[in-house]
């Protein structure tokens, strides 16, 4: 589901899209490796996640769930974004 979240997010601009898919697996400097749009989209995929995981909601669904690593409870304040 996060990755929904991160294509809703891309404006449906397709090189902004492939940014923010490729994200996870473009490591420190190789993200200046490719075209200015994808590196907007990668920044942005990393802004949204910066975004969500130091947000105060995603700190109380954990505390609720216990889990520090629960993937949807970090992303959910991206979803309710969405949804409202």
């Amino acid at each position: 589901m996060n990755y929904l979240a991160h294509a809703y997010l891309s404006f449906n601009d397709p090189e902004i899209l492939l940014g923010n898919m490729i994200s996870d697996y473009i490591k420190g400097k190789k993200q200046f490796d490719y075209p200015l749009p994808v590196q907007k989209g990668i920044r942005l995929h990393r802004f949204i996640d910066q975004f969500t995981d130091t947000h105060a909601a995603t700190h109380e669904l954990k505390s609720f769930s216990g889990h520090n690593t629960a993937c949807t409870a970090a992303h959910l304040p991206m979803w309710c974004m969405i949804i409202f």
